[in-house]
């Protein structure tokens, strides 16, 4: 009684210690679903709404860029103030957006870190009021799951973060337009890395967010979404190129002012339109050491690479902003197709780094974006096949099913059967059309053989010539039997047609007659009416004429006309030639007996069809 008391107790403990496990993982799960979701995935329209303000919030982005702008008769910088009011505006309504579900995902995040830490001392103390110290591992692998689920909601907080910095705002607006001195290069380089890495978490919000579009939306949709992203690349490519122009020509005025101005932190002060007075500025020295166009065959003495084509074609001057955005917009989709392979730059680093950017990213969407339609196709073939499989599906248990029925009526034996349900499976994996009302016509060759000798050997032997014949012989002649069918109420055989075959019947019904009625229209019938039906033959004159070699063949002496839809076999005279002269040891019209009582035969049926019919 003990024993089992500290049994009971022991499963009493357990119970709990699982109830209190499941309930603390079931709590996590659905507040961390909660927050996966973020309340955008609840509907796919939402979703669909969620991704496009991602989309508009990254394509928002480069359109700082295309603030600062370059005076080339004054060489300096200034910027457009229209469009840089324009754009932060813009920017800081997305940024105010996206920071509803961020402080909401921080929220939860917190509501989900004090669940766990009061469901871990909850579960604790029950644990350790009901259970011994050693069995306390159970609790930490519970928190070690909680905590490799949380910890994707710690990332997911750190990108969004990431995602919401103003970093455009201040990198571009405040920090380029007045950075000088002699660190000019490095710090240039420094803002680089930091303005194109501000796209990465903004990228992975949209990646994130579109998983829920992407299994559920159709085919079009999808492909539209990449294709819209595909564009935003090229868009944003093309204002980076705008950007990078303005800081190569910038750059070359900071090597022409420290190597050549006589006051070198003078000349770059003036780099700034507004800043000091254009009278003080040595504008002819800029002017010599950054010229834009040079003689033919001439090497100018700064190199601005794949910059110059913006230069020259004066984009980043004082003109309408469709323009220059069109202009670039052009010029980064156009690289981007072609994986940046026409470009030709300069020995600099930086401006090296950036057309390798367009080239492995130019490879990287287009086998994104190829992938991603290939896939989506796959899918929808892959549905219509499920389609066609489940429609294929039902007529082959259909077919399964009418095969057993017609082998039913046959009484097959069972090897007989198992040789027609592996031809019909063969048939069926190679999905030829299985015509249920006569399979007999996809069977292999050797389960034919074996129907037809099951079938015919019986009623052969039945036929007075061929009751004595050899098996061989028989068995001959049941292979070269071949199935035929007639359709309702058609003459096989009128009186005086050729006999050139004999008809077994397996399936329907036949009448035999020998003459139209004499009485005609009095109701009154003297024909001999005899029907045939499953088992009858019709023909056996045909065995009279047999011979290695037929010279004539025998005639019809009634009609045969089918009352229904008939099925049967037909041995062929032709057919029936062949098996006399490879049996003739065993065919027995050999006999001179039987010679002479088949000549009798024919000579008394050839007197009877030349008889007149009496009118």
């Amino acid at each position: 009684m003990a024993r089992r008391e500290a049994l009971d107790v022991e499963n009493q403990e357990r119970s709990v210690i699982g109830q209190c496990k499941s309930t603390i993982t079931m709590a996590l799960d659905a507040l961390i679903k909660g927050m996966q979701d973020g309340q955008w995935k609840l509907h796919p329209k939402r979703s669909m709404i969620f991704v496009m303000l991602c989309v508009f919030a990254i394509s928002i982005d480069p359109l700082f860029f295309y603030i600062l702008i370059i005076d080339q008769d004054y060489k300096c910088l200034q910027m457009d103030k229209k469009l840089r009011t324009t754009v932060l505006v813009l920017r800081s309504l997305t940024d105010i957006i996206f920071a509803v579900p961020f402080i909401y995902k921080i929220y939860v995040g917190v509501q989900a870190q004090m669940h766990k830490n009061s469901g871990t001392n909850e579960a604790a103390n029950t644990m350790t009021n009901l259970y011994r110290e050693s069995k306390r591992e159970e609790l930490i692998e519970v928190g070690k799951k909680i905590d490799q689920k949380m910890s994707w909601l710690y990332f997911s907080i750190i990108n969004d973060f990431l995602a919401l910095l103003p970093v455009p705002q201040l990198l571009i607006v405040v920090t380029f337009y007045h950075m000088r001195g002699a660190e000019y290069v490095e710090h240039r380089t420094i803002m680089n890395v930091f303005i194109v890495g501000q796209y990465l978490p903004r990228i992975y919000r949209i990646h994130r967010s579109s998983e829920e579009l992407r299994k559920n939306a159709g085919i079009w949709v999808k492909g539209l979404l990449y294709f819209f992203l595909y564009m935003v690349a090229s868009h944003i490519l093309g204002a980076l190129w705008y950007f990078f122009s303005i800081q190569q020509e910038t750059l070359c005025w900071h090597n022409a002012c420290a190597k050549h101005s006589p006051d070198p932190i003078g000349c770059m002060n003036t780099f700034y339109c507004g800043r000091r007075t254009t009278t003080s500025r040595n504008i002819t020295l800029l002017n010599e050491y950054c010229p834009l166009d040079t003689p033919d065959g001439a090497l100018p003495p700064f190199n601005f690479g794949i910059f110059l084509d913006s230069l020259k074609n004066h984009n980043l001057e004082n003109i309408k902003f469709e323009k220059k955005f069109f202009y670039s917009f052009w010029w980064g989709l156009r690289n981007l197709s072609n994986f940046g392979t026409n470009l030709t730059t300069s020995t600099y680093v930086m401006e090296n780094l950036f057309a390798i950017l367009i080239s492995a990213l130019g490879l990287l969407l287009f086998l994104y974006l190829i992938g991603n339609v290939q896939t989506f196709i796959q899918m929808e073939a892959t549905k219509k096949e499920e389609m066609r499989g489940g429609k294929i599906y039902e007529k082959r248990q259909w077919v399964r099913i009418q095969v057993d029925i017609w082998m039913q009526e046959h009484k097959f034996p069972d090897d007989i059967k198992n040789e027609i349900r592996n031809s019909i499976e063969q048939a069926l994996k190679s999905n030829k059309d299985v015509d249920v009302n006569n399979p007999f016509l996809i069977l292999y060759p050797k389960t034919k053989i074996s129907i037809k000798r099951f079938l015919f050997m019986d009623t052969l032997r039945t036929v007075n010539i061929l009751k004595d014949t050899n098996q061989r012989v028989l068995e001959l002649m049941c292979d070269y039997l071949k199935p035929v069918t007639y359709s309702f109420n058609s003459f096989v055989f009128r009186i005086g047609d050729p006999l050139d075959c004999m008809l077994f019947i397996i399936e329907g019904t036949m009448w035999t007659y020998t003459s139209s009625d004499s009485h005609a229209g009095q109701g009154i019938s003297s024909m001999a009416i005899k029907p045939l039906r499953k088992g009858d033959f019709y023909g056996e004159e045909l065995l009279d004429w047999a011979s290695d070699s037929f010279t004539e063949l025998p005639v019809s002496s009634k009609y045969v006309k089918s009352q229904t839809k008939v099925e049967a076999f037909v041995l062929m005279a032709k057919d029936l030639e062949t098996v006399v002269s490879r049996c003739k040891n065993y065919w027995g019209l050999y006999n001179p007996e039987e010679v002479a009582l088949s000549t009798v035969r024919r000579i008394r049926r050839r007197a009877t069809t030349s008889a007149p019919v009496p009118g």
